[in-house]
């Protein structure tokens, strides 16, 4: 590590390495304008805030000018040290390209996991600090997918698409459900058979009817496509799943029960709209969501993890960037649209409307040879 200049750090610390040894360090790479970098700032001062009497370092790099950088934390304030890498050098030296990213490195300097910020909890950084194991790729300090068909060494295949039964986490090192997607390689890891389906065909998991099977059997998916063909993934992944699985289908239509999000009668004069040039980002927590340069579309994923399964159709006609900082009380329907009316000026209202739902009439459960 090789930093042009330290904020916000004790007076006569060095600007390498040395500055750090024999503490854990949580390195954050960010920048001014990164909407995901902003959301995490609230997150990561908390987590500074918990551990400032502890043996830990909370380091943010960026590589944008110094009078940027302070005249931005005079608006936004960070807790930790603020680095800057004027020549890229410590972002070239971890290998990142895009932001944010955090990368745990222990008391021994060894990096122990490369992550973003919205994973890292205080029960990481408790691991880090007492030297429990964290996972990470042993060989590097950059995150490397290899694609299920690829050979070390050997050429990126042109076109591959993969079903195996899932590979348990200590061997795949993703966590069932994760996602992971490059240009034209996409990787899903441990998804039942439903979370698939509701990938290929771009329709809510609980509009698949299918036998119980479905959610409890685990698959990895992988697809790799030539470039420019990205739009090719989820036509081969679908077609993929049918021959697999012998999938029989229908569709009908039956009414169902959703959540509406409309702009309230009193208008939406609550909506701070975002600067535009920030690139867009969200930090998602319990009865807590903060977004940065983000869409109506953004907001609704995440609020509608407080509604369990309940659809919840877009109505506003809000097409534009906003910043939210909506705060609820966690499993409370009432309290989020509550809320949604009283900080944002939008309802959020019960009806029934048709709605398409894929039936699976029949399916074969395949086995390895």
């Amino acid at each position: 590590m090789n930093l042009s200049e330290l904020l916000q750090a004790p007076v006569d610390t060095p600007l390498s390495s040395a500055a750090f040894r024999g503490k854990s360090v949580v390195l954050e790479f960010w920048a001014t304008w990164c909407g995901g970098c902003v959301a995490a700032i609230p997150h990561l001062n908390e987590l500074v805030k918990q551990f400032q009497d502890g043996p830990v370092i909370f380091l943010s790099v960026t590589d944008e000018d110094p009078v940027v950088v302070r005249s931005f934390l005079r608006r936004r304030p960070m807790r930790g040290w603020v680095g800057i890498d004027a020549n890229g050098v410590t972002f070239k030296q971890y290998g990142i390209v895009g932001r944010p990213q955090t990368i745990l490195i222990d008391a021994h300097g060894i990096v122990r996991a490369l992550t973003d910020p919205n994973q890292v909890t205080p029960g990481l950084i408790g691991r880090l600090i007492s030297g429990e194991a964290i996972r990470v790729n042993p060989e590097s300090s950059t995150a490397v997918v290899i694609g299920a068909g690829e050979v070390p060494g050997a050429p990126s295949p042109l076109l591959e698409v993969l079903v195996r039964p899932a590979a348990i986490p200590s061997v795949s090192g993703f966590s069932p459900g994760a996602q992971w997607h490059s240009g034209g390689q996409f990787n899903y890891y441990g998804a039942t058979l439903r979370m698939l389906l509701e990938y290929a065909n771009d329709i809510r998991g609980d509009r698949i009817i299918a036998p119980a099977w479905f959610d409890q059997n685990r698959y990895d998916l992988f697809t790799a496509v030539p470039q420019g063909r990205q739009n090719m993934r989820k036509s081969l992944s679908r077609q993929t799943l049918w021959e697999t699985f012998q999938l029989v289908t229908r569709r009908e239509t039956r009414p169902t029960e959703v959540y509406v999000l409309r702009v309230a009668p009193e208008g939406a004069v609550r909506m701070k709209v975002s600067d535009a040039k920030l690139s867009p980002g969200f930090l998602p927590q319990p009865g807590h969501f903060t977004g940065v340069a983000t869409g109506i579309p953004q907001l609704i994923a995440k609020i509608g993890v407080d509604l369990g399964s309940t659809e919840i159709v877009d109505e506003t006609n809000l097409t534009g960037r906003y910043n939210f900082d909506l705060k609820w009380d966690k499993g409370n329907r009432q309290s989020l649209q509550d809320a949604l009316r009283s900080q944002l000026g939008l309802s959020l209202t019960k009806r029934i409307v048709p709605e398409e739902f894929l039936v699976i009439a029949s399916a074969n459960e395949p086995k390895t040879w």
